[in-house]
């Protein structure tokens, strides 16, 4: 017995971490095809419960006048996702853009939503 958990430790700690994901060259250009209803298995599960959270806001940065406000929101987002951005009713944000793109906002219960694609991303704006 004490022969085999030797072995089931040593192989745990040889294998490599990304086995799951490593694919013969043939099958890897189907890769995304394969996952397309599975990309929130790679969301990180929330502190609290098992609920994945593929959205993961980070700093947000305010800088207000008596002219209106400019943000920029730092986000990490773990499978395509809707956004919520900050403003609403009355305080809207205008000129949005995904580092240097402009990108389209819309509502959502009256809450402005931007769509994003896997990957770290700075967005900013006025109100």
């Amino acid at each position: 017995m004490r022969r085999h958990l030797t072995w089931l430790l040593l192989f745990t700690l040889l294998a490599p971490r990304s086995w799951a994901l490593e694919l013969p060259s043939l099958l890897a250009d189907w890769q995304g095809w394969v996952l397309e209803d599975e990309a929130e298995q790679f969301c990180p599960k929330a502190l609290e419960d098992d609920r994945k959270e593929c959205v993961w806001p980070g700093e947000l940065t305010l800088q207000a006048s008596d002219k209106g406000a400019d943000f920029k929101l730092a986000v990490d987002v773990f499978a395509p996702s809707w956004v919520d951005l900050p403003g609403g009713p009355g305080y809207w944000p205008q000129e949005v853009k995904n580092g240097s793109s402009w990108i389209p906002v819309r509502a959502s219960s009256e809450r402005p939503q931007v769509y994003l694609l896997k990957g770290r991303h700075l967005l900013s704006g006025r109100f």
